[in-house]
């Protein structure tokens, strides 16, 4: 079948052909055709085409007797000339019913091509066509294509490629120029004129950024073509780990994995095992997570032991890097915060305080051995205690944060938007936002308060009439 575009091609062949026999035919009485007196060309002579495609414009030819009026029903022969192929409904062609026969030409190699069409006796028509290259044909990679080394360094194979002319023949002279966007690559030379084979090449240095990296060949009147590479990373120069600071572990148990990774003087990551270590492993252990949950290699796993500070290291031969790490060692925590993960079995916190888990709802709170109260979490009412003059916009702290005043507490307890808790000489506290009953005195005009101002309260007993 043909495409839309050349069968709006043929109708219009047949339109004009039949427009053209109308004004043959006009007479004020019936026509009577003769016998076949010509053969001419319509459409398709002395075309020019990429060798092995089909030409834009089919061949046409009209078949007329001596009074011009086109003969319907006439076969008509094809004969190739020079190399390529014809495409029609059918071989021979018999002309339509305005005296048209149409076949599609496809080129041979490269070169001038002719097709004659023949009938009846008559002399042929002849069509000329010449095959050349297409534009992708006339600029080429000889090699150099799909190479790979180390960032930085110079491929072993030159970038050649070859510029012809559209009749195949070397473009002697064409200039060639090279190019990359990959930071720190570059080319030498940078253009080049091609030689009495229509061939240049050059050397391409890689860029320093690893992985995949893309340059291209530039010829005036040409599309770019692109030749592609892969740059490995260089030897590790030096480690790093993230997070930079690491979070603060608050309880027992809590872990954090660190990232520790070697890089080389380019700052590309280099794929390479590192060895964790914990200078003081009192503090801190490095190993696997108490669950089957976690999916953690256990080597990169800080896991906290102890209250108390020290310092994890990685290390590969002679690099290394190493960061603080805190254990806070929190005796107890409330299981509702954002700052440690859920638990999936129990925990030992601490034992013999004969203390419970405190509730909270969007803020955590802790007490350390010593009885320091930590909170973190939302802070829009004061509720974390820290004494913060802007607690109304910090809206939270990730990290945890001391109550101010000092006070040694047994127990502490979070609500909704307050917090609360029992000092270990009794005392009871509470700090945040003001809600009916939740203190035991409330302050005129006053809609929270922060843990700078800690109201205290005893309990007494009610007498009985």
């Amino acid at each position: 079948m043909l495409g839309s575009p050349m069968r709006c091609l043929v109708m219009m062949v047949a339109l004009s052909g039949a427009i053209f026999g109308l004004a043959c035919n006009s007479s004020t009485g019936p026509a009577r055709s003769g016998p076949p007196a010509a053969l001419r060309a319509v459409t398709g002579d002395s075309q020019i085409g990429p060798e092995g495609l089909y030409l834009p414009v089919p061949l046409t030819v009209q078949v007329l007797d001596a009074g011009g009026r086109a003969l319907a029903g006439v076969t008509v022969d094809w004969t190739v000339a020079g190399g390529g192929s014809l495409r029609s409904g059918a071989a021979p062609t018999v002309t339509d019913s305005v005296g048209l026969a149409v076949v599609l030409w496809q080129l041979g190699p490269l070169g001038p091509q002719s097709v004659v069409a023949s009938c009846c006796g008559l002399m042929g028509t002849t069509f000329t066509a010449r095959a050349v290259l297409s534009l992708a044909q006339q600029l080429t990679i000889l090699g150099g294509q799909s190479q790979a080394d180390t960032v930085g360094y110079t491929l072993a194979q030159p970038i050649a490629v070859q510029v012809l002319r559209p009749d195949g023949t070397p473009d002697v002279g064409a200039v060639i120029g090279w190019g990359t966007s990959t930071p720190g690559g570059h080319f030498s030379p940078t253009f080049a004129r091609a030689d009495n084979a229509g061939r240049a090449s050059t050397l391409w240095t890689l860029g320093i950024v690893a992985g995949a990296q893309t340059s291209w060949v530039r010829v005036r009147g040409f599309p770019q073509v692109l030749v592609g590479a892969l740059a490995y990373p260089g030897p590790p120069t030096h480690i790093t780990i993230t997070p930079n600071p690491l979070p603060l572990l608050g309880a027992i148990d809590e872990f954090v994995v660190p990232l520790a990774e070697a890089r080389d003087r380019y700052d590309n990551v280099v794929s390479i095992d590192v060895t964790l270590s914990a200078a003081d492993t009192t503090i801190v252990r490095i190993g696997a997570v108490d669950t089957t949950m976690l999916r953690f290699n256990p080597l990169d796993t800080v896991v906290g032991r102890h209250h108390g500070t020290t310092w994890i290291r990685e290390q590969f031969g002679t690099l290394r890097d190493s960061l603080p790490v805190t254990m806070l060692g929190f005796s107890a925590v409330s299981s509702g915060g954002a700052r440690f993960s859920d638990r999936l079995h129990p925990v030992l916190i601490a034992s013999g305080l004969g203390l419970q888990l405190p509730y909270t709802y969007v803020h955590t709170c802790a007490l350390t051995t010593s009885g320091q109260a930590y909170c973190w979490g939302d802070d829009e009412s004061g509720e974390l205690g820290d004494g913060s003059s802007n607690y109304a916009t910090e809206v939270h702290q990730l990290l945890p944060t001391p109550v101010t005043g000092g006070q040694p507490f047994a127990t502490v307890r979070p609500g909704a938007d307050h917090t609360c808790a029992v000092a270990t000489s009794g005392a009871a506290y509470c700090w945040g936002a003001i809600r009916s009953r939740q203190r035991a005195r409330r302050m005129p005009g006053t809609a929270f308060a922060a843990a700078t101002r800690l109201f205290s309260c005893r309990a007494r007993s009610r007498s009985r009439n």
